[in-house]
């Protein structure tokens, strides 16, 4: 059972993917303001589905944001590594579109930066330069796994 299936809420899905994965990629960060509107958003579009006595896959969600708390708790273990905007992501993703799609997108997130990594390292590796402490923003490549798995359903 798909959690949100009006295009509205995948055109916004993937307009705040879009902004993540920007922000993300200028500065490794991303404003705590654009989760808030994420939140906020989500909220609203479930206040809209109770409305409309849709059926809600509570399963799913919990899921989902179970997912997500595990990447909390992998970014405070970890210093960081996988950063906090990176789980704040997954959860707004999870919320509204349920553990499925968000596995599927994580798991192709993680494939694509695993070949993005591996390019980098054998380009260092040319050039004669350490890559041991450098990091790559996680979210630019949630772009190109949720446009392909969202225009798919």
């Amino acid at each position: 059972m798909k959690i949100v299936d009006f295009e509205v809420a995948r055109g916004i899905i993937l307009l705040f993917m879009l902004i993540c994965s920007i922000q993300d990629l200028q500065k490794k960060s991303i404003d705590l303001r654009i989760f808030l509107v994420g939140y906020g958003l989500e909220g609203a579009g479930y206040i809209y589905l109770l409305t409309k006595k849709e059926a809600i896959d509570y399963d799913e969600i919990l899921l989902g944001m179970g997912f997500a708390g595990l990447i909390f708790v992998i970014s405070f273990l970890s210093a960081q590594s996988i950063g906090l905007g990176d789980a704040h992501f997954f959860m707004i993703l999870g919320i509204a579109m349920g553990i499925r799609l968000q596995l599927e997108i994580f798991f192709c997130t993680m494939l694509f930066m695993g070949f993005v990594s591996l390019l980098l390292i054998v380009r260092a590796m040319f050039l004669g330069k350490n890559v041991r402490k450098q990091s790559i923003a996680m979210l630019p490549f949630v772009l190109p796994a949720g446009i392909y798995l969202l225009t798919q359903r």
